[in-house]
């Protein structure tokens, strides 16, 4: 039997038993990265693997484990946390540097100084710059064909079936090229941060009172409401913020709030 079906089948008989022993009222075993628990509050979760230093392949192994005992945005934000930690070597071992000497980008955002928005970006990169997601997310920021329209490299962003799969798609404006855009880590820079402007600005005009607001245990950031806009779009903020149960509804939106919280 193929490696893959053996690992399906294990998941599926333990995400069993994890349902059944819900069921019975019984505790679930814990998440660990290594032999360190990892706590099942997403946030705390996020935090405490960033101080323990897991590889990528221990935080999948941890996502995997979290997934068959039922905590969908735990999941998430393990997988995202291994997503950004392998993009970051990624990256560096293509630049031929160190993590620990990444180059400053410029603030696009008034009041935040280019440390913040650099650890904010280093944050936000989840792929290798050329890549196309299954659900056709495009380079390093996996940035939605919804998003990129927003930041105009986009015409008439719309929802079409693609490899099987319902996902946001449109044609490339006259002056971008699909192709430019996945070779150029730096025109990807650009599309994140004409988009981070965009969300900003409707946070600062219409969402103000969100700012501070404790959401998922600690008081919500500018930055953290910048990665639920970019998951939930701006229609969805309000209603994500205020609403544990759509939290944990979208666990994907819910981890990248964990993953970007608390920067700026």
């Amino acid at each position: 039997m193929p490696p893959t079906v053996v690992i399906v089948g294990v998941a599926c008989v333990v995400g069993a038993a994890a349902a059944v022993a819900t069921w019975l009222g019984l505790r679930p075993p814990p998440v660990r990265v290594g032999g360190a628990p990892v706590p099942l509050d997403v946030v705390k979760a996020v935090a405490a693997v960033r101080a323990h230093r897991a590889s990528a392949a221990l935080l999948r192994q941890a996502a995997g484990q979290a997934a068959v005992a039922g905590h969908a945005s735990l999941a998430a934000a393990l997988r995202d946390e291994a997503a950004v930690l392998a993009a970051a070597e990624e990256f560096a071992n293509a630049a031929g540097t160190q993590l620990e000497v990444e180059p400053l980008w410029p603030s696009p955002l008034p009041g935040v100084g280019d440390e913040l928005w650099s650890r904010y970006v280093r944050r936000s990169r989840v792929a290798r710059p050329s890549a196309v997601s299954p659900d056709n997310r495009y380079g390093c920021f996996a940035l939605s064909a919804r998003e990129l329209a927003d930041a105009g490299w986009l015409l008439d962003a719309r929802k079409e079936q693609v490899g099987g799969r319902l996902c946001w798609t449109g044609t490339w404006a006259p002056d971008r090229d699909e192709l430019r855009f996945l070779r150029s880590a730096d025109e990807q820079h650009e599309a994140l941060a004409t988009l981070a402007r965009l969300h900003a600005r409707v946070v600062e005009e219409r969402h103000r009172g969100l700012v501070g607001q404790v959401v998922e245990g600690q008081p919500a950031t500018l930055s953290g409401l910048l990665g639920v806009c970019r998951r939930a779009g701006l229609g969805g903020l309000r209603g994500w913020a205020t609403d544990a149960a759509q939290r944990r509804k979208f666990p994907e939106t819910t981890a990248a709030y964990a993953r970007l919280n608390g920067i700026f």
